[in-house]
């Protein structure tokens, strides 16, 4: 039971990612496709953000680690945890192994993806959606991209192709990145693209750098945002205080 439990979280969150990218309203040359399948109908990526010649490819991690991961304090229990969940064994090996499907360096092995085209791609931006708080920690995105690299150097993926370094993601940011998408605000493959290319060994922490870096990181200007905000805003006001509640300040001006 607690094995399906997982399983189904696992599936639950998956949907989570894809029902916010769906929903962000992104800007019409940005072209997103969830769970993207191969010819044979066989699932490729969790997601596929598409411009132009770059392509992000996703794999969506709802897992936890351990607590004795988390809290021990011994290095080898967290990578030991890490590595099955998200690291070698799992997301980074997943990415890889399906970026080399879709890009071998002879055209004949290329597996080819239903619904999305890969034509006239030149940069591939690697992503990992993690749930995990403990996953946001100091130098985590460095360690996974180090094991993300190893493997990138035994895959057979064409040398026309330029496979960027790993971002890691955090749900929470994730959904602070996309709620700052509309009119005069965020572009989430230009932000995450901008990380890889500025900080190539990813050793800065990614809501440090995003809310550094770029101006309106954290404003809310999706409609869907500011809709779902308005809601919880005014059902916890008319309960607690249903003579002085207001608006809810979280819209950008």
């Amino acid at each position: 039971e607690r094995g399906l439990l997982f399983t189904a979280w696992g599936i639950f969150f998956e949907r989570y990612v894809d029902w916010l990218f769906l929903n962000a309203g992104l800007p019409p040359d940005l072209s997103y496709s969830g769970f993207p399948t191969w010819a044979g109908g066989e699932e490729a990526f969790d997601g596929v953000l598409r411009r132009g010649s770059v392509l992000m490819a996703m794999e969506h991690k709802g897992g936890l680690l351990s607590q004795v991961a988390k809290y021990s304090g011994s290095l080898d229990s967290l990578t030991d945890d890490i590595d099955p969940k998200i690291g070698s064994e799992a997301g980074c090996r997943q990415l890889v192994s399906k970026i080399e499907m879709a890009f071998r360096a002879d055209r004949d092995q290329r597996r080819k993806l239903e619904s999305v085209s890969v034509q006239g791609v030149e940069r591939i931006l690697p992503v990992i959606i993690v749930q995990d708080h403990a996953l946001r920690g100091p130098l985590v995105n460095w360690y996974l991209n180090r094991s993300f690299q190893r493997l990138l150097q035994e895959a057979d993926i064409t040398d026309a192709i330029e496979v960027l370094p790993l971002n890691v993601v955090h749900v929470h940011d994730l959904e602070t990145l996309l709620a700052a998408v509309g009119p005069g605000g965020i572009d989430p493959l230009y932000a995450l693209h901008r990380r890889a290319v500025r900080d190539p060994e990813m050793v800065f922490e990614l809501h440090d750098f995003l809310s550094s870096s770029l101006a309106g990181y954290g404003e809310v200007r999706s409609k869907i945002w500011n809709d779902l905000l308005d809601k919880i805003w005014q059902g916890i006001g008319s309960y607690t205080f249903p003579d002085q509640w207001g608006p809810q300040p979280h819209r950008a001006n």
